[in-house]
């Protein structure tokens, strides 16, 4: 596409609109939120430090019209568009002046093959494991007795509900499990959206890995000053540090 696009790639849970909050500190990346840049303490307490009963309703969204495409399993919508298609569907929807990068959320762990920008994936790392399994358990997930409720595809609880409820593809709402294990099975340990991004994908347009387990294992700095150097960005390695560390202090009972 024309627009240039940084996509950041990421299983659901594991931190990729933090990824992302981070990467719109570069004055050359277009912010989803002006307080990112402008007032970045105001942001960490409306988006970072949020309950986890409505985290999906109140975390940071993306300002762009992208409803002719999915970013999520199991949706396939906009998979088979061409370069061409994907470009002329954004340029209809979107009018875009600033010429900053764009910076976007996808959870799939492959991309689509209209896609050709760049993109840093976050990768499930063994250490990581528990900490993604308790949070996805936590943000996600509705029990009642034996029946769980998947809150991302309920219009009502999930982030985007305008998009949710343009379309008539909704996987199962609710299933019951006698057996959590079986359930974590599912959902978490077989599940594609985790175990396709356990080790760093083979795509070329791949330029970088973020181990989950960096977010607490690493610092902010550490993390910011790779993608500065890897995509000539201009984040600040100290507003970086605040980020991450007021996420992982929110999280920290996942850990």
């Amino acid at each position: 596409m024309i627009q240039d696009w940084l996509w950041v790639q990421y299983t659901p849970g594991a931190g990729g609109k933090l990824l992302c909050a981070l990467l719109q500190l570069s004055e050359k990346v277009h912010e989803w939120d002006q307080s990112i840049k402008s007032n970045l303490p105001q942001f960490i307490d409306r988006k970072i430090r949020i309950a986890r009963v409505d985290h999906m309703q109140k975390e940071i969204h993306f300002p762009y019209d992208l409803h002719w495409y999915s970013r999520q399993l199991p949706f396939k919508r906009g998979e088979d568009l061409t370069h061409e298609q994907a470009q002329r569907l954004f340029k209809t929807y979107n009018n875009i002046s600033h010429g900053l990068i764009l910076n976007m959320i996808w959870c799939k762990p492959y991309l689509p093959n209209w896609f050709t920008g760049r993109c840093i994936s976050i990768i499930n790392d063994t250490r990581s494991l528990p900490f993604l399994k308790k949070r996805r358990d936590a943000l996600f997930y509705e029990w009642e007795e034996n029946t769980v409720s998947f809150k991302r595809f309920i219009p009502e609880k999930c982030g985007n509900t305008r998009v949710a409820k343009m379309f008539s593809d909704h996987p199962e709402l609710e299933k019951t499990y006698t057996d959590r294990t079986k359930f974590h099975n599912d959902q978490f340990y077989d599940h594609p959206e985790v175990k396709g991004l356990t080790k760093p994908p083979a795509d070329p347009r791949v330029g970088l890995t973020v181990n989950l387990s960096d977010f607490w294992l690493c610092s902010g700095k550490d993390i910011a000053r790779n993608i500065n150097s890897k995509y000539s960005l201009d984040i600040d390695l100290d507003r970086a540090d605040l980020l991450i560390n007021a996420w992982v202090n929110h999280n920290k009972d996942f850990i």
